[in-house]
């Protein structure tokens, strides 16, 4: 006789486990930044930024863009098993993209390992991930909160400590990516494996889910590498030190891109069941609050990095941080923008709208590719910044054509 599954929490408990594991976690990986500058300066800090832009990209692979799509799975179409394998698929070609890449860029040898070890430590976060997803749909989101407290204290003392130590960077990353490795498969695993029997999946039906999956992982490679694609260019053409500064500033700023994710990241799930009861009231509502709430973020933001930026900066990295203060505003508009994105991606999804996200993440994508060069020439770091916000208003406008459309 099986043993009697977990049962399921309400919306508002999945909503704080999930804003406050993934705040904890947040914090842990801007703090990876900012004591990697810290302890190597702010040459170390563009060779872990240029390391995180490319394996960023990489892990969008490996995730395959799968996670709202699973968790709006709630007629479980594929099987939670089917899910995983497919994981484990994707994590395996992402991983020898990433070496193909990384090897023909020419990178020198300390970089090249720092990416390497990198990139493992993001295929722990993928594997987490489909997990999360398993619980996530049994509305069950404690165990993805604690997993992501359990991993941001771990890693962050882990990590932080090896690199005060030694003062190597591949070694730290190297701690990291066992550290993460160890949580998932001592917890992340376990609590999924409450909810279904792990069993061989017949790869053709892997297959199938991947295919049924391809518009949106298209989407997720093409939308993060958007994001990435202005950064590495910066790098060529300003260099490791401007890109570690660059960084810097962004990665308080991100806080609010996450904060916005935290509201409606549990959301997939209850947005699924009511637009598939025809619960259209319930379904707007909830767009409505989400749509609001990210506003709200976004003005309180800005205001906040407009009156403290210079004094939180300065207080972080001391003085030489400065001059580059001035980027922090156009980087809260982008990531206010990017949690917009995400939120549209979402419903989207949900809609099985598949066809309109490819096409909206080819736009952001070539805009990313054509404008960073001529941006960065323009307006210096913040053309990097610039030319991504005019690609995700173009992703927006884009996808609310698509919802409008879908409604009429």
């Amino acid at each position: 006789m099986e043993a009697k599954q977990p049962e399921a929490l309400t919306l508002k408990s999945n909503l704080i486990w999930n804003s406050v594991g993934n705040f904890i976690y947040l914090i842990s990986q801007w703090l990876f930044t900012y004591l990697v500058t810290i302890a190597l300066g702010f040459e170390g800090a563009g060779i872990y930024s240029l390391a995180v832009s490319i394996c960023t990209t990489f892990y969008t692979i490996s995730a395959y863009g799968m996670r709202n799509y699973q968790a709006s799975d709630i007629s479980h179409e594929y099987a939670d098993s089917t899910y995983v394998e497919s994981r484990y698929l994707t994590s395996l070609i992402a991983l020898v993209g990433c070496a193909l890449f990384s090897l023909l860029t020419g990178y020198a040898w300390q970089t090249l390992c720092c990416i390497a070890l990198y990139m493992l430590f993001k295929l722990t976060e993928s594997v987490s991930d489909v997990y999360q997803g398993v619980v996530q749909l049994r509305m069950r989101m404690d165990y993805v909160g604690k997993s992501f407290i359990a991993k941001g204290v771990l890693e962050l003392a882990t990590f932080g400590s090896c690199l005060f130590i030694s003062r190597d960077l591949t070694l730290s990353l190297g701690v990291l990516f066992l550290t993460s490795l160890l949580v998932v498969a001592c917890y992340d695993a376990r609590r999924a494996h409450l909810f279904y029997r792990p069993q061989a999946e017949p790869l053709k039906l892997v297959l199938s889910l991947l295919k049924a999956c391809l518009p949106v992982a298209v989407y997720s490679l093409l939308f993060t590498a958007a994001g990435q694609i202005p950064r590495i260019v910066l790098e060529s053409m300003l260099g490791s030190t401007m890109l570690g500064y660059y960084s810097s500033i962004a990665m308080p700023v991100t806080i609010i891109q996450v904060s916005a994710n935290f509201i409606f990241a549990p959301l997939a799930t209850p947005l699924a069941e009511a637009y598939t009861t025809g619960d259209m009231k319930a379904f707007s509502s909830m767009i409505k609050k989400v749509v609001i709430s990210i506003v709200a973020i976004a003005v309180a933001g800005v205001a906040g990095f407009a009156v403290l930026g210079e004094w939180f900066y300065t207080l972080l990295f001391g003085d030489a941080i400065a001059p580059y203060v001035g980027l922090s505003i156009p980087l809260v508009l982008s990531c206010a923008l990017v949690a917009a994105c995400w939120f549209l991606a979402t419903v989207v999804m949900v809609l099985r709208r598949l066809r309109g996200l490819v096409i909206s993440s080819v736009l952001i994508c070539a805009i990313a590719i054509a404008g960073s060069v001529p941006c960065i020439d323009l307006f210096g770091p913040n053309g990097a910044t610039l030319v991504y916000i005019a690609g995700l208003v173009a992703f927006i406008v884009c996808n609310v054509a698509l919802l409008r459309r879908s409604a009429t």
